[in-house]
């Protein structure tokens, strides 16, 4: 992973948790998917969905997973959260995952999953800010 393209990584603690993979992307990952590249303009993608990059239709995508929108990221027991970005365009460009530790856990691009202490790690020229903060019911194993 290049740090320069994550800035706020060096401020923060975080570990690598796999290795570099293109076999699948950050809203893949979201959805516990390790073997498709999810995106609106081309690999797979629902065809009941508007194929554009607004931070709307990926929110609109997560929703089919069972995730609907809520305040803010704040660990909340028996609920899985994700954190949508989007540049200053309204652009959707990340999801990150909040782990039962509270901890977020990011695919990074075709680097490697990482897992980082605050949401805002990822944050900067790639990926924008947080904009929109998803949760739906933990599945019980």
């Amino acid at each position: 992973m290049r740090l320069q393209d994550w800035p706020n990584l060096y401020d923060t603690s975080y570990r690598e948790t796999s290795l570099e993979t293109i076999e699948y992307n950050c809203a893949a990952f979201a959805i516990g998917r390790t073997d498709i590249v999810v995106d609106s303009y081309g690999y797979w993608w629902p065809d009941d969905l508007v194929r554009d990059h607004k931070i709307e239709s990926y929110a609109e995508f997560f929703k089919k997973y069972g995730f609907i929108e809520t305040a803010n990221g704040d660990l909340e027991l028996g609920f899985d959260k994700i954190c949508l970005f989007a540049d200053g365009g309204g652009l959707f460009t990340h999801v990150a995952i909040q782990q039962s530790s509270g901890y977020w856990k990011s695919k990074m691009g075709d680097y490697e999953d990482i897992e980082h202490y605050t949401v805002n790690a990822v944050s900067g020229r790639l990926y924008g800010s947080p904009q929109i903060y998803m949760k739906r019911k933990t599945e019980k194993t």
